[in-house]
């Protein structure tokens, strides 16, 4: 956003950057309020703005990057997620999964973007019309960044699938006193970083199978 740039750049009068933060801020909450999953947008500058306390949208000094933990993030990336965590809001402390992206211009750092997704409205997303489904959502290095389920507690995703190179399959995994018999399903999500995998108990695929076999078998009988 050219207005954005222009912010960040500090090169107007007091004035001009108050009337442009004004703008910038105003753009960014009609982003929030038109797209439900966002909870809020961050920007790290320099010299920035008085911040309304949990508000939907702040305004951080660049200094509190280190502070927030996204300088690690972004050292080696102009990008990053960073997976389930909480941020304060006017409704109380809410679970969220956060991407941050550097402000370049003409190969000059000059601030943050951070935009704070819901993890639950992720999570309703992965759960679909299934209410017992055990999924999860990972990025490029097999870190999880949010679950649905409690079967995949016991479950080293590692051991089964590697997700920097794997593009899709299946795993039959085989039951032990911790985890019972399973069919995990994995999938690289297409033109992203993010590999979905499910986890559905053996019994519980077989078990339309048998109903079909017995249908079968009665009307063999009859």
């Amino acid at each position: 956003d050219n207005e954005l740039i222009r912010l960040l750049r500090n090169l107007q009068d007091e004035f001009d950057r108050h009337r442009q933060a004004d703008n910038v801020q105003n753009t960014m909450a009609n982003l929030t309020y038109s797209i439900p999953l966002i909870q809020g947008i961050d920007l790290y500058m320099e010299r920035p703005f008085r911040k309304e306390e949990n508000s939907y949208i702040q305004f951080w000094d660049m200094k509190d990057i280190s502070r927030q933990g996204w300088d690690r993030h972004l050292a080696k990336n102009d990008y990053a997620w960073v997976g389930e965590h909480e941020i304060p809001s006017f409704q109380g402390h809410v679970p969220v999964l956060s991407f941050g992206r550097k402000i370049l211009f003409n190969d000059s750092l000059l601030g943050v973007v951070v935009i704070h997704i819901k993890a639950n409205e992720i999570r309703s997303l992965l759960s679909g019309h299934s209410a017992d489904s055990n999924r999860i959502m990972t990025d490029s290095n097999g870190r999880e960044f949010v679950k649905i389920g409690d079967s995949l507690e016991q479950l080293e995703l590692s051991q089964w699938v590697n997700v920097k190179t794997a593009q899709s399959g299946y795993v039959h995994i085989r039951g032990n006193s911790k985890l019972e018999d399973s069919l995990l399903v994995y999938s690289k999500l297409a033109n992203s970083n993010w590999t979905l995998v499910e986890m559905t108990a053996w019994n519980q695929i077989i078990a339309g199978s048998l109903h079909l076999a017995e249908v079968i078998g009665i009307i063999g009988i009859a």
